[in-house]
C-alpha cells in the first residue's frame, strides 16, 4: 500500500488573534496615552472581596449590614 504524494494533508494551524481590548491597549501604548511601565496599585479591599467571595455570600452580608442600619 503506497501513499500518494498528492494526497491532501490537513494540518492543524491555530491563528492567534488578539481581543479588541488587547488591540486597544497596544494602540494606547503606541499613542503614548498609557505608559506600560507604570506600577499598578494593589487592589482595594472591596475589590478583593468581590473576587475572593461568592456573590451570594456578598449579597447575604449586604442584607445583614442593611438590616442592622435600621
Amino acid at each position: 500500500m503506497e501513499i500518494s504524494l498528492s494526497t491532501p494533508v490537513k494540518i492543524n494551524i491555530k491563528i492567534k488573534v488578539m481581543s479588541d481590548s488587547v488591540k486597544k491597549y497596544h494602540e494606547l501604548v503606541e499613542e503614548g496615552i498609557i505608559n506600560p511601565d507604570t506600577k499598578i496599585k494593589s487592589p482595594k479591599k472591596a475589590f478583593r472581596i468581590l473576587v475572593e467571595y461568592d456573590i451570594e455570600d456578598i449579597k447575604e452580608a449586604v442584607r445583614i449590614y442593611e438590616k442592622n442600619l435600621k
